[in-house]
């Protein structure tokens, strides 16, 4: 049996949530022993085991926050070193950011909730956590086709791209949309979150990186 080990340092629920999911899921797997690596306050009630490793750092450590612990990234090296896993799974720290500040998970929340659209109007991107946010709350996103974004929205179901760096059609799109009857509006949140329940789920996320790990392993 092949080990994996899952790590995350976020305390963001959609990260947690994924990383989570996958833990439990590869638990039930015969071919990959999963291990999890993860702060000690985790909004998910989870007990320390040999399997699942919880540290004492901030909820959000880094350098500039003068957080950064070197003692305890030494001890969390020398366990990884130790453990001689096949692979490493790190969910990167995603956090949202309000005047020069972070939102809480209740202020991302009351943002969603009292929101119709979710607007993303990156330049450039890989993929964006804001929209997975965004199909959890029913809210259908508009967005620039750059990057990977248009593998996260379906084009006139879950949202609309827009051509990346034509400011008046995105601009025209924002008023096209204030336009829609609540039927169709509701017709798109319900398609919305539906394209991000299948997307996203944690079964898929699982059945992907196993796939990935087979194949480079």
């Amino acid at each position: 049996m092949k080990k994996v080990l899952l790590v995350t340092f976020s305390d963001n629920a959609d990260h947690q949530d994924t990383l989570f999911g996958m833990y439990e899921e590869m638990r039930k797997r015969s071919d990959w022993d999963a291990y999890l690596l993860c702060i000690k306050t985790p909004k998910v009630e989870l007990q320390q085991s040999d399997h699942a490793w919880l540290v004492d750092c901030p909820e959000r450590p880094g350098v500039t926050k003068k957080t950064f612990n070197l003692p305890l990234l030494l001890s969390i090296v020398h366990r990884i070193r130790r453990g001689r896993f096949d692979a490493i799974y790190f969910e990167s720290l995603h956090t949202w950011n309000l005047n020069n500040d972070y939102v809480t998970d209740a202020e991302m929340r009351a943002t969603f909730i009292n929101c119709d659209w979710t607007i993303v109007p990156y330049n450039s991107a890989s993929q964006s956590g804001i929209i997975i946010d965004a199909y959890k709350y029913s809210r259908p996103v508009i967005a620039f086709a750059v990057g990977a974004i248009p593998e996260q929205v379906d084009d006139g179901k879950s949202g609309y791209l827009v051509e990346a760096g034509d400011n008046q059609k995105f601009a025209a799109k924002l008023k096209e949309v204030m336009q829609l009857s609540a039927a169709q509006y509701d017709a798109m949140s319900r398609d919305a979150y539906q394209y991000g329940s299948k997307k996203y789920a944690t079964s898929g996320a699982v059945e992907r990186f196993v796939e990935l790990l087979n194949d480079k392993i």
